[in-house]
């Protein structure tokens, strides 16, 4: 491993691999984004660094214009209700509505730390359940 750093969230790595300089990019959960092993874009440990930082800023652009915006309440609590709710019954007691709303406030800090709802929907959203 030559160089473990990140940019804007996102951990990345550059490293020889196979007498060539190769690039892994992993999300702020430790998600693999991409590995990749490129001599025209990364000719140098400075191209690689260089390459990375396009890169993320053209994932994070991409990923913003693709949900084009965030999430709203109506919106979050349908996707609970199919998604998440199914899997706290199936766990708890369907009478267990602190298992309900544990698993409601749990979800919404994941939305809000993945960028799905912004600190002010996460804050103000009262727990329907």
């Amino acid at each position: 491993m030559l160089i473990t750093d990140e940019h804007e969230g996102y951990s990345y790595s550059i490293f020889g691999k196979l007498g060539k300089l190769a690039v892994s990019i992993q999300d702020y959960n430790g998600k693999d984004i991409i590995e990749k092993e490129d001599e025209e874009h990364f000719p140098t440990v400075i191209g690689a660094m260089c390459w990375i930082e396009v890169y993320i800023e053209g994932y994070i652009e991409s990923n913003l214009c693709h949900r084009n915006k965030f999430l709203s309440h109506d919106q979050a609590l349908e996707d609970f209700k199919a998604e998440i709710l199914p899997l706290v019954y199936a766990k708890y007691d369907r009478d267990d509505a602190i298992a309900v709303r544990e698993a409601f406030n749990n979800w919404t800090d994941s939305l809000c730390k993945d960028g799905q709802i912004d600190d002010t929907q996460y804050s103000q959203w009262d727990n329907p359940f």
